[in-house]
């Protein structure tokens, strides 16, 4: 574990002097597949093991699972940094009594006796214990940024199990009800606002509704323990919902509206709202990424369907992370040919990190799908789990997002909702998707607001919040627009932008 955090820290090449014993296989592919085969199972037992347990007397133990899985995200990258050090075998060293090994020690002491006295610290070199070439020195994670926000989080769980049953965990304990709500009083709201007929009342009321069904009176008084425990110590509140059941996960929670404080809580800045997958594969965070990050955006304009304003949208992305390209610490490539041929190709070329698709979807038969175009130009539909194959495999990429803009008709963003959770399911850390369609104008706010908020150094879930927040002002409560984005995560925090 030493090594790991060595290794995050961008100082394996001056901290670690490797000695490779005779029957170390880390030039094995197979060998190194066991050793991360043995950390996946080490995981799983102990998360199966954790959920017969109550949250209360999990203290301590929730650590190890976080360390298990760092263990295992970084073997890989560890034979690859060790590899590249051109290290030497015990026996080598015996017969130069250690001589080389002593003298890089000696260096790297010397090195930081002179940096204690001045008051910039010297560039150091990586260290080689014999005369082969250097290697440039990689990193697992990059330096945090010191303008990059810190933000401590206080988590509120809940889980809806196929019964209607809720779990509610937080700091503050664990808490169990039961979820009442009959289809039949929402039938209506729902039609209206996916036929844009809404007012304020009307979203507060329905918003309300679903409130009262997932907060009933016991766990609404632990939410709003938690929230005033986290408002005292200037914390936020993380609130990732968990439905057992399809025909609940369905339903638009992001328009959850608590009347006691008169907020919607997919806008309260205080909170961070998501939809967590609880998939039975192990936990993964959003990886870490080096510089620079690498976004992807895939533009799908088919000629035999309704055009979208996605030049406009194009150009806000790149206003948006225009300083990080500058600099240097974000490559944005634009694909404006959507085959699948293409995009294959074009995520073969780079690891990439996000993945924004910008296009219509649409929903047949009870299953989603996205439009790509073929080698015509022409509508080219995909099904949700053809187009997750994409990205299997792919541990560089830590976020996608599914947006669909409407024109001069209207586009179902609805297919992408459910293309968002199988992506989650399939292995993405976090994916973004709109539930409903929106104008182009709110797409270009989204666009705008959310890679600006992301490229600050903001977790993926607290951009959408914020983002949220201000097309709630922007376009009004009056309308679905701000309860339109979607965050599915499977990730233990959003952080995709370590170094900004």
């Amino acid at each position: 574990m030493k090594s790991v955090q060595v290794a995050k820290n961008g100082e394996f090449y001056d901290r670690i002097f490797p000695i490779v014993l005779a029957n170390a296989q880390i030039y094995d592919p197979i060998e190194i597949l066991k050793y991360i085969e043995h950390w996946e199972t080490k995981t799983i037992e102990l998360d199966n093991a954790m959920k017969r347990v109550a949250a209360a007397n999990l203290q301590g133990i929730r650590e190890k699972i976080d360390l298990y899985t760092e263990i295992r995200n970084t073997i890989a990258q560890l034979t690859d940094l060790l590899q590249n050090m051109n290290t030497l075998s015990a026996d080598i060293h015996q017969q130069s009594e250690f001589e080389e090994l002593i003298k890089a020690i000696e260096n790297r002491i010397n090195q930081d006796a002179i940096s204690q006295h001045t008051s910039t610290k010297p560039q150091l070199e990586p260290h080689t214990i014999h005369s082969h070439p250097q290697h440039p020195q990689p990193s697992l994670s990059h330096s945090p940024n010191r303008n990059q926000p810190t933000i401590n989080y206080q988590d509120f769980q809940i889980l809806v199990d196929k019964n209607n049953n809720i779990r509610a965990d937080s700091q503050q304990g664990e808490v169990w009800s039961e979820l009442r709500l009959e289809r039949n009083q929402i039938e209506l709201a729902l039609q209206l606002i996916e036929s844009e007929k809404t007012n304020s009342n009307l979203l507060k009321t329905f918003g309300n509704q679903l409130y009262q069904a997932l907060f009933p009176n016991q766990i609404n008084a632990k939410f709003h323990a938690t929230m005033a425990a986290a408002e005292k110590n200037q914390d936020s509140v993380r609130l990732p919902l968990i439905f057992e059941s399809p025909e609940l996960a369905t339903l638009p929670w992001e328009f959850l509206y608590d009347q006691g404080t008169n907020t919607f809580l997919a806008n309260n800045i205080q909170t961070v709202l998501s939809r967590y997958i609880d998939v039975p594969l192990q936990k993964r965070d959003i990886k870490t990424a080096t510089l620079p990050l690498k976004v992807l955006l895939v533009i799908s304009t088919p000629t035999d369907l309704p055009s979208l304003d996605t030049t406009a949208e194009q150009n806000l992305i790149q206003q948006a992370l225009k300083k990080h390209i500058e600099t240097g610490q974000i490559e944005l490539d634009v694909l404006q040919k959507a085959t699948i041929r293409n995009i294959n190709q074009k995520l073969r070329e780079k690891p990439y990190n996000i993945f924004h698709f910008i296009g219509h979807g649409e929903f047949n038969n009870n299953k989603g799908y996205i439009v790509l175009v073929d080698e015509n130009d022409k509508a080219k539909l995909l099904d949700d789990e053809t187009f997750a194959n994409f990205f299997l495999g792919d541990c560089n990429l830590g976020l996608v997002i599914l947006n669909c803009c409407k024109g001069a008709a209207v586009s179902s963003n609805q297919p992408f909702a459910g293309t968002a959770a199988n992506l989650v399911r399939r292995g993405i850390p976090a994916v973004v998707a709109m539930q409903y369609p929106i104008w182009d104008s709110t797409a270009k706010l989204f666009a705008d607001k959310f890679y600006r908020t992301l490229a600050q150094g903001y977790p993926v879930d607290a951009a959408i919040q914020k983002t949220r927040n201000l097309i709630s002002m922007e376009v009004g409560l009056d309308k679905p627009d701000f309860a339109t984005p979607v965050l599915y995560m499977r990730a233990k925090d959003g952080i995709i932008l370590n170094g900004f």
